[in-house]
């Protein structure tokens, strides 16, 4: 019993290895996506040739997968009774340089200024890709692109994004280790216990009864020999002349 609890426990341990490591995988496929389609929304307003004069910033935000019930709707449709603690905030930002050197956040400025190592940034629970803007002919950027998004809910994101993946999973493992389980047991040996109920009471009941009937055959196997003995031998008499006139 102990070794199948074990077995079992390792392997439901196995288990969740394998879906964190499936779960740790796909978080960096949806951040690669993330930074993917942000450089693309980058590059399309970093048009060449064309000179912005003043700073933008514009806050969007989406819902993404707030709970179980998320697994079934579709994210892109806004529903209301979502609460904004559980949405996806993200900010698009123009920034000229001005604006830039009066900005406390030092993230911010060592984007700008170092463009080539901060073209992806991610920390405090922020990812933000930037893209330097340069006027034409000049090799210093005037300006910067930054688009930020607020990864406070990207893990539940993904969890529940994948949830009927990961269920499934776990269904057809679990089947499959019961399954081996089964194939590896012993078959159970058929043990009858006389000293019980219906067995007992019938299994004696037949004992009394040969135990009988060997008693009574081995009765009338001794009489039958008591009987043989108390019976006289027979006598035969010899008349000599029946004998002699017998003999003529």
């Amino acid at each position: 019993m102990r070794r199948k609890v074990f077995i079992i426990l390792l392997g439901e341990a196995f288990l969740l290895l394998g879906l964190f490591g499936l779960f740790q995988l796909q978080k960096a496929q949806e951040k690669g996506e993330l930074i993917l389609r942000s450089n693309m929304v980058a590059l399309f307003y970093a048009r060449p040739g064309y000179v912005y004069d003043k700073s933008y910033r514009q806050e969007f935000y989406d819902f993404g997968y707030p709970g179980l019930r998320a697994v079934f709707k579709n994210p892109f449709l806004i529903r209301g009774g979502y609460s904004f603690q559980q949405a996806n905030l993200s900010e698009f930002s123009l920034l000229l340089k001005k604006d830039i050197e009066k900005s406390s956040d030092p993230h911010l400025k060592h984007a700008f200024y170092y463009p080539r190592a901060n073209r992806v940034q991610e920390y405090d629970q922020i990812l933000a890709v930037n893209l330097p803007l340069f006027k034409p002919g000049e090799t210093t950027p005037y300006g910067m692109i930054r688009i930020e998004h607020n990864l406070k809910n990207f893990s539940r994101d993904v969890f529940f994004k994948n949830f009927l993946s990961y269920l499934l999973i776990a269904l057809f493992y679990n089947a499959f280790l019961i399954a081996i389980l089964l194939w590896l047991r012993k078959p159970k040996q058929t043990v009858v216990y006389l000293e019980r109920g219906y067995l007992k009471e019938h299994a004696l009941g037949a004992l009394k009864l040969h135990y009988k009937i060997l008693g009574q055959i081995i009765e009338d196997h001794e009489k039958e020999k008591e009987e043989l003995k108390k019976e006289k031998p027979l006598k035969f008499k010899i008349i000599p002349g029946e004998q002699n006139s017998k003999d003529e």
